[in-house]
């Protein structure tokens, strides 16, 4: 499987290409952001909402 590392500064943890962020960072990520980063994913095709979006969760949750 091939992975990355979270999408939040300072953490390590590997996840899955596909995810953004691991469990715990993500859960942080208020609920009606994680719509707009699932809605701007399309079922991988990225719309040009999606990047907006992922900045916002990654602000949401800071540096670690």
């Amino acid at each position: 499987m091939t992975t990355h590392e979270c999408a939040r500064e300072g953490c390590t943890a590997q996840v899955p290409v596909g995810m953004l962020m691991c469990r715990a960072d993500w859960a942080r990520v208020p609920r009606q952001l994680q719509r707009r980063v699932y809605a701007g994913w399309n079922g991988g095709v990225i719309t040009p909402d999606w990047l907006p979006a992922v900045d916002e969760a990654i602000a949401a949750v800071g540096p670690k």
